[in-house]
């Protein structure tokens, strides 16, 4: 079966107007801690990066297979490029974005803000203009968002003060038991 040459027009010309658009996925300013180090996996805890996109800052969701690591407060990624396509975002459109980081062992974003000893934090909401398919984006490679500190989930007070009342009535206890035995 021949297929008439202005059918593979019609379709070349529809993928390059409705191309997907694509954003290089790593940071130029680092990410620290809460005490201004460089935030860094290699620390023992690593630390997830996520994507997230919209189409104004009220609507940002995570951006699917985004999801890479970070080393000494930079990140690239996911695979050898670090492009990430945005489905339904057409090449040279505009789209707002944010990154989230949290402690991997915690599980996510929401569960790091509630592990004692996880970081997590978010960058600002900034705009770029995505790129096309197979090429770089033109605006920004990589992603500029301004340097931010995490934040790291401490105990609640009331916590500390519970353990710490039952270390007390403990060595209460024990010293009951010394005192009455040795009459």
């Amino acid at each position: 079966m021949r297929i008439p040459v202005i059918t593979l027009i019609c379709a070349f010309a529809s993928l390059g107007a409705y191309g997907q658009g694509v954003l290089d996925m790593g940071n130029m300013n680092p990410i620290y801690d809460n005490v201004g180090n460089l935030l860094d996996s290699a620390t023992g805890d690593g630390i997830t990066v996520e994507l997230l996109g919209g189409a104004s800052p009220s609507s940002l969701t995570p951006i699917p297979s985004s999801t890479c690591y970070m080393n000494q407060g930079y990140f690239y990624g996911p695979g050898l490029t670090g492009l990430i396509t945005i489905c339904g975002a057409p090449m040279a459109s505009s789209i707002d974005y944010a990154v989230e980081i949290s402690s991997t062992a915690a599980g996510s974003y929401a569960g790091a803000q509630r592990s004692a000893g996880s970081y997590w934090g978010e960058s600002d909401v900034n705009t770029c203009l995505l790129g096309y398919a197979g090429r770089r984006p033109i605006n920004p490679p990589p992603l500029s968002f301004a340097s931010f500190n995490a934040n790291l989930t401490t105990p609640e007070p009331a916590t500390i003060a519970l353990g710490a009342m039952g270390a007390g009535a403990l060595l209460l206890l024990r010293g009951r038991k010394h005192g009455a035995g040795g009459r």
